[in-house]
Parts: C-alpha cells; structure tokens; sequence
C-alpha cells in the first residue's frame, strides 16, 4: 500500500455530513471501534462529509487537476488493475448517475447532486477549518453548515482491504470559502397525511377526563389513657403577722388624740409617722 499523498480540491459544497461534528455510531448503529493495531476494540468518533463539485464540461472526473491525482494514487495503491473492477470504491460519485445506491437513493434525484462530482471524506479527527484564505483558524462550533461553500485540503491513500479494494480520502484543512442556503435534514410534514379524520371509537372523548383521586380512609383518633386528676394543692398554714392587725401607738405629740380622730383630721399613718404623732 502506497503512502497518503495530498490534493487541494477547488471551492465545492458541503452537501452532505457535517464537516466539525462526529459520530460515534454508523448508520446501522453500530459503534465506530478501532480494528486492527494496539489501539484495537477502542470506540473513535468518525467525521463525515460530501463535498459538490461543479463539472466543467468534462466527462469524466478523472479529467479534472484533483481527479487525476485521485486517480494516480489509486493504481499506484492496487497495481493488479484493482481499480478497473466496478465495485472499486472510489470515494467519488457521478451527481447525476440514475443508478440507485445500496439504500435506494439516486444522486441524479438528490438535492444539490445534479451537475456535480461528489467527494466523500472521512477522517477519525476533526479537520482544521480556516476562513477563505486560510490566515485564520475559526474555533467557532458548527460555523460550516450544509450548503456552505468550502475549499479541502485532503488525503488520500488505498484503504488495505483487498476483499473490498478502493481508496480512503481523508479532510486535513476545510477553508470556508462562501456562505450558501443551508441544506436541513428533509423531515415528513405531518400535516399531509391525512391525521384527525379516522371516526373514534367507542369510550373515545375529545378532553380528558377528570383524574379521579380515591377518598383517604378515615381513621379513628386516638384514645388516650385515662389520666387522674391532680391532687389539690396544699395550702400553706397562716402567717400570724398578717392575721394579727397592727398595733398603732400614739406618742405624747398626739396629746391624747387617737388615731382614728387624726386621721378624721386628714392624717394619714405616714404623716402621723413623719411627725412624731405615731409609732411605727
């Protein structure tokens, strides 16, 4: 097997794959594992895309610059004439064959196809991407979308399986070139068919019904145990002091009046006290 040799293709568009994301399963979801070497049994993401290119009048495109180094490199890879068998896996597709692929489709009927040749690329790493003239390196995430127009500096080698001989082409360097209308994934409008118009069958309403919540079991609270009522508090024996009235004695100052005319008078004990009238 020949060593890689490299190619510049002229501006083209990415009409198929995504250029900055990978994948880590195939389409029959299989995950992508390394085979062979060391690294064997290890998952790797794999990074694909299509790029269109213009035909210029040539009928084939091992006419062009980049399809004769394609071409080269292919019979330099398999020298027993390999890539004369029509199941050579070249990497390159005729955008208007008619001819369907294994999953049915025909490029002739397959948007941004017609009039182009399509390369495949396919690498295990994400390619570096530039702007035009490749000065910088854009770092922003899905700044390539389908439909954009880029330039590719690629790789390509023979792919060492002699049971299905071809060619592996590798992107190195996507140069965004232009920006183009952006190709979205084709969806089924539901709308089309025909939905809403089956009669419903038996039990069938328009709204749902209302949830129905079961009632919570009553439960019975509980008896307390029967508690003895508290012993009446003992009440303290009396203080003498106080069941004793007091003893008011009146001095010489009251000159034989009793408490009770001076306080007729407006006395009271505390100025009967503060004046000497009275004891305390």
């Amino acid at each position: 097997m020949t060593e890689e040799t490299w190619f510049k293709t002229p501006v083209g568009r990415v009409i198929q794959g995504n250029v900055q994301k990978g994948n880590s399963h195939n389409r029959d979801g299989e995950a992508y594992v390394v085979k062979n070497g060391a690294r064997a049994g290890h998952p790797y993401q794999n990074f694909f895309f299509a790029l269109a290119i213009p035909k210029a009048g040539e009928t084939h495109w091992k006419e062009t610059e980049w399809g004769a180094h394609i071409f080269a490199t292919a019979h330099a890879a398999w020298p027993q004439k390999q890539p004369d068998r029509p199941d050579f896996a070249w990497k390159v597709d005729d955008g208007d064959s008619l001819t369907p692929n294994k999953e049915g489709r025909v490029n002739a009927q397959t948007d941004g196809f017609p009039g182009h040749w399509v390369l495949r690329f396919s690498t295990n790493y994400a390619p570096q991407v530039v702007n035009a003239d490749g000065t910088q390196t854009i770092l922003e995430e899905d700044a390539i979308k389908r439909g954009y127009f880029v330039q590719v500096y690629a790789g390509v080698k023979g792919n060492g399986n002699a049971k299905n001989p071809g060619v592996y082409m590798s992107a190195k360097i996507v140069a965004l070139s232009a920006y183009g209308e952006e190709i979205k994934s084709a969806g089924i409008d539901a709308s089309t068919l025909g939905f809403g118009g089956a009669p419903l069958p038996a039990g069938a309403a328009s709204t749902p019904a209302a949830a129905f919540t079961p009632p919570a079991a009553v439960v019975a609270p509980p008896v307390a145990a029967p508690v003895a009522p508290p012993a009446p508090p003992v009440a303290p024996p009396p203080n003498p002091a106080i069941l004793q009235p007091p003893v008011h004695k009146m001095t010489a100052l009251a000159q034989g009046a009793t408490r009770a005319q001076l306080h007729g008078a407006g006395w009271t004990d505390e100025t009967l006290i503060a004046n000497g009238l009275m004891e305390a």
